[in-house]
This record gives C-alpha cells, sequence and structure tokens, in this order.
C-alpha cells in the first residue's frame, strides 16, 4: 500500500510540474545573463571554434533556482497554471497579444540585469575592453577623418563634431557586415577593424567607441537584446532641438525622420549605431540589458 502511495505522489509531481519548470526556464534567463558577466569564456575544439559560455551560465542558473525554487514546487506550479488559463482568457478576448507578451518579458529581464545591485558589469566586459584597447592605427585614422566638418566647431562641442566625421565614414557602404563564425562571439580589436573595414555589429560598436572616446567624447557601450551599439553624450536634454538640427544639416538622410536618443538624469546620449547612415537612427533593439560607459574615467 505505502509503495502504490509512493508511485501515485511521483506520479502527481510529474503530472503538476510543467508550469513550474516554464517558470524556471523565464527567470534562468536574466540570471544567466548576470552569471555570463563573471563565468570565464570556454572555447570548444569544433569547427572554428565552439562557445560554451552561454550554455554553461544558462545551466549554471538553471541549477541555481532549482535548488532555491524547489521546495515552492507545488505553490509556484499552481500559480503558474491559474496564471497560464488568466493569459490564455486576456488572449481570446483581445486584452493582449503575443508581441506585447513578448514585450513585457523582455522589459523585466531588461529591469533584472540593469538593477544597481547586480552591477552593471556588460556581458563579456574584459574582451570588450581589450578590443577597446587594441587600436594601434586609430590616430591616424582619425587624424585623416575627423576634420571634415570642423566648420560646426563653433555651434556644438568640438568632439561631438568630429565623432559624427567619424560615423560619416564607419556607417559608409564601403564598409563590410562580416559575420562571426557560428556558435561564436568574437570581439575583434579596433585596429582590425579599421584596417579591414570589416566586422558585426559589436565590432563596429566598438570600433566607433573608441575613435568617438579618442575625439574627447564620452560614450557608452550598449547591451541590447541581441545586439551592441554605441551612445554618445551630446549634452543636455533641453539642447535635443538644437542637435536634431546640426544632425538634419550634416546628415541629409536623417530630414523629416526621428532623431533616437537615451535620455539618463538630466543627460542626452545619441544612439550612434552604425547600421543607419546618419546618426540617431531607430533602435534595433529597444530593451537594453546593461551598459559599459568608456568615458574618462574608465582606464
Amino acid at each position: 500500500m505505502q509503495e502504490k502511495e509512493k508511485n501515485q505522489d511521483i506520479e502527481r509531481k510529474k503530472d503538476n510540474g510543467i508550469a513550474y519548470q516554464l517558470i524556471l526556464i523565464f527567470l534562468t534567463v536574466p540570471l544567466s545573463i548576470i552569471i555570463g558577466r563573471w563565468m570565464p569564456e570556454m572555447i570548444l575544439p569544433f569547427g572554428n571554434g565552439f562557445s560554451a559560455h552561454g550554455i554553461l551560465s544558462f545551466l549554471l542558473g538553471y541549477l541555481i533556482l532549482s535548488i532555491i525554487l524547489n521546495p515552492f514546487r507545488n505553490i509556484i506550479n499552481t500559480i503558474g497554471i491559474i496564471g497560464f488559463f488568466i493569459l490564455l482568457f486576456m488572449l481570446w478576448n483581445g486584452d493582449i497579444n503575443e508581441e506585447s507578451i513578448r514585450e513585457m518579458y523582455l522589459s523585466g529581464v531588461s529591469k533584472i540585469t540593469q538593477n544597481k545591485i547586480l552591477g552593471k558589469s556588460i556581458n563579456h566586459e574584459e574582451a570588450i575592453i581589450k578590443a577597446l584597447k587594441d587600436d594601434s592605427g586609430i590616430e591616424e585614422f582619425i587624424d585623416n577623418n575627423s576634420k571634415s566638418l570642423k566648420r560646426y566647431n563653433q555651434i556644438i562641442d568640438p568632439s561631438i563634431v568630429s565623432s559624427f566625421a567619424i560615423f560619416k565614414k564607419v556607417s559608409n557602404p564601403h564598409w563590410k557586415y562580416k559575420k562571426d563564425p557560428d556558435y561564436r562571439e568574437l570581439f575583434r580589436p579596433v585596429s582590425e577593424t579599421i584596417q579591414t573595414k570589416t566586422g558585426d555589429c559589436d565590432d563596429y560598436a566598438i570600433c566607433l567607441a573608441a575613435c568617438m572616446r579618442k575625439c574627447g567624447g564620452c560614450v557608452q557601450i550598449v547591451h541590447a537584446n541581441e545586439h551592441l551599439y554605441p551612445i554618445l553624450l551630446v549634452g543636455q536634454i533641453a539642447e535635443k532641438a538644437k542637435i536634431n538640427r546640426i544632425i538634419r544639416k550634416i546628415f541629409p538622410s536623417s530630414k523629416r525622420r526621428k532623431i533616437h536618443y537615451v535620455e539618463i538624469d538630466n543627460e542626452l546620449w545619441l544612439n550612434m549605431d552604425y547600421s543607419e547612415r546618419y546618426p540617431g537612427g531607430k533602435f534595433l533593439s529597444k530593451h537594453n540589458l546593461e551598459y559599459l560607459k568608456w568615458c574618462r574615467d574608465l582606464n
């Protein structure tokens, strides 16, 4: 009889654990991002090199949460089932759609990963800083390409004018997109990106950030959802209209298009993603997971 009850209890746990497992997976995503900041990258000798960093971070996060939440398994599972049916009803009733669910989830992940208690150390920070500092040839590149807009130096800060000139060069269609090897995240040195004029979003973000910093600008590299891009401090929020006018004068392709910024406290940070032909292009992802400030306070 005891054996039968034991088997029934096991079956009950199997039947009632689906919602718990789903919730566990959803919570593991932000935790794995945080763990990944501190875990050294492991490259396995498969193909061009297989990075096990993301997989190991996720598995470790899943294990930690499993240990912490397992005593509350039944409660979490019950809440999850109730929440699932409420969600289905809202979808059926038209109160919510799949896109809004995705937006809410990513917004929640973003808030967790940006929390000051957890730190703002960007994922792969060491590799990014190493790529930023390997910048041989950057002085010559800046000297040759940062002076074409100097007539605007009397209107706005010369470091911003020089950064716009560098952006013109880097966003030029002659610079080509180069994909990383499969299952591997590479951060090419600034020197290599300048020399080859190739790279992916990470490489262009790093190259632009290094150049803008050399021009005297204050820069942050933003880790967004599946994307990396730089933002440049261009003044205070009250100066937005003036900055917009300058951008539209220098970059004709920006006319009648919205200029995109990140507003932090009273500071105005301009999107410098190279994917558009003008500074302030549309954000490819509005969910920012973390920031790496590369300014005068970063050695």
